[in-house]
C-alpha cells in the first residue's frame, strides 16, 4: 500500500498541512464526485459548508472570508479546493517539493491571463490568475487578506487575490498543473461553465 499525500508531505514539510473543500450544503453530488478525486490521491479532506446567501455572489465571498479565518484559527499550512476540483496530474507531492522557500501562496492551477515570469522548474510568479480551486495558504497569508478584504466591497474574491494580493506577496503557481476545475453547472453562474483551465498553462513559458 503506498503512502498517503499527507503523508508524503509530513516528510516534506515536517508535519501534515491541513486540506479542506468548500461545499454548499445543496449540491452533496459536487461534494461527492471531490470525494472520489481524494480518494484517488490518497488525500485526506474535510468538507467546508459554505455560507448561504440569497446573494450568490456575497455567499462565495463571505465562503471564502470564513475559510481565511479559519486557517488563521488552525494556525496550519492549508490546501483549499473547491468542490468542482479534477485533478490532472498525480505528481503533487513532487511539484511541492519544489516550491519556493519563501512562498506565501501556492496555486496548484488557475485561469492564467498573461504570460509569467518562471522561477524555477516547476513554478512561476502567480499574477494575471483567476480562480481559487486549488490553493495553498499559510496561515499569516490568510490573516494578511482577512485584514483587506471585505466581502461586502471588495468585489469577488478571485478578482480581489488578482489585483491586491497577487502584485503583493509571493505568491507561485506550478507546472504542469496539478489541478483543473471540472465542466459543470455552476451555482455561482448558474449556467453551465467549462473554464478552459488547462489551455492557459501555454503562459507559463
Amino acid at each position: 500500500m503506498r503512502p498517503s499525500l499527507l503523508g508524503r508531505l509530513f516528510f516534506v514539510y515536517i508535519y501534515a498541512m491541513k486540506a479542506i473543500c468548500l461545499n454548499l450544503d445543496t449540491r452533496p453530488d459536487r461534494w461527492e464526485l471531490a470525494q472520489k478525486e481524494f480518494k484517488d490521491q490518497n488525500l485526506q479532506v474535510e468538507r467546508f459548508s459554505a455560507i448561504p446567501n440569497i446573494d450568490r455572489f456575497l455567499s462565495f465571498n463571505l465562503s471564502q472570508q470564513a475559510i481565511l479565518n479559519h486557517i488563521v484559527n488552525t494556525n496550519i499550512e492549508t490546501i483549499v479546493f473547491e468542490d468542482d476540483v479534477k485533478f490532472v496530474n498525480d505528481n503533487m507531492h513532487k511539484v511541492l517539493e519544489t516550491a519556493p522557500s519563501d512562498w506565501q501562496m501556492l496555486y496548484l492551477s488557475g485561469h492564467v491571463l498573461k504570460p509569467l515570469k518562471k522561477i524555477n522548474q516547476h513554478w512561476w510568479r502567480c499574477k494575471f490568475t483567476h480562480t481559487t480551486h486549488s490553493v495553498i495558504y499559510k496561515p499569516e497569508t490568510a490573516q494578511y487578506i482577512l485584514d483587506r478584504y471585505d466581502p461586502y466591497k471588495s468585489g469577488i474574491y478571485d478578482d480581489f487575490l488578482l489585483r491586491l494580493i497577487q502584485p503583493n506577496i509571493k505568491a507561485y503557481i506550478c507546472k504542469p498543473f496539478i489541478t483543473t476545475q471540472r465542466p459543470g453547472y455552476s451555482d455561482l453562474w448558474q449556467t453551465e461553465t467549462d473554464y478552459g483551465i488547462i489551455h492557459t498553462e501555454s503562459k507559463l513559458l
